[in-house]
């Protein structure tokens, strides 16, 4: 599929599997190699909107009606509720036990491998992968079609009632997420420190 040159980009909330396109196959030589992005949020207002997004997503294999007759508290307090899926993804560890080598490993597959953005910031990191990958708008009319769709997007993604910070639901969502507040704390200030390159 790399070799190919039938799709300019892969969209997966996998990263490990996808690899396997990149490597080269009868003993050719590596042409083409992969480079990851990605847009991180705040594990706690992850964790809120995947609760949400879930009491009404039928078609979705994760769904559950459970979840329908639930407050986001319970959902907290329960086995449903999301653990530290930024780690378990970055680390390939997606169930068992996670220690701090798993932290280690996540940290350091975004350091090496990604183009990191972030969910507060959408309009620069969407600038930045534009910049990176040379997805200009051709012109002004293009740019504000753009700017709507992900002004539309957002305002789906921010239309749920979020937790006020450090009420009880907040720290039993931090609590089940500990792991990702760490990676995601690191990948913040690489944000900011790719920000300052203007990578």
């Amino acid at each position: 599929m790399a070799q190919s040159g039938l799709a300019d980009v892969i969209f997966t909330p996998m990263i490990y599997e996808p690899a396997k396109l990149f490597l080269p196959t009868n003993g050719e030589e590596q042409t083409d190699y992969g480079y990851m992005f990605t847009i991180l949020r705040h594990p706690v207002e992850r964790a809120v909107h995947m609760f949400y997004y879930l009491k009404d997503a039928t078609w979705d294999p994760l769904y559950n009606d459970k979840l329908k007759q639930m407050t986001i508290k319970e959902y907290a307090r329960s086995s449903y509720v999301e653990s530290n899926w930024l780690t378990r993804m970055l680390s390939n560890q997606p169930g068992g036990e996670l220690t701090e080598e798993h932290v280690r490993l996540a940290k350091e597959v975004l350091r090496r491998k990604f183009l990191v953005g972030n969910f507060q910031d959408m309009k620069f990191s969407m600038k930045r992968f534009e910049k990176r990958f040379g997805w200009y708008a051709a012109d002004e009319e293009t740019e504000a079609c753009e700017e709507a769709i992900i002004a539309d997007k957002m305002s789906k993604y921010n239309d749920v009632p979020m937790i006020s910070e450090n009420s009880e639901t907040w720290e039993l969502l931090v609590d089940r997420n500990k792991y990702d507040m760490d990676v995601y704390d690191f990948a913040s200030m690489l944000f900011m420190n790719q920000k300052s390159k203007n990578n």
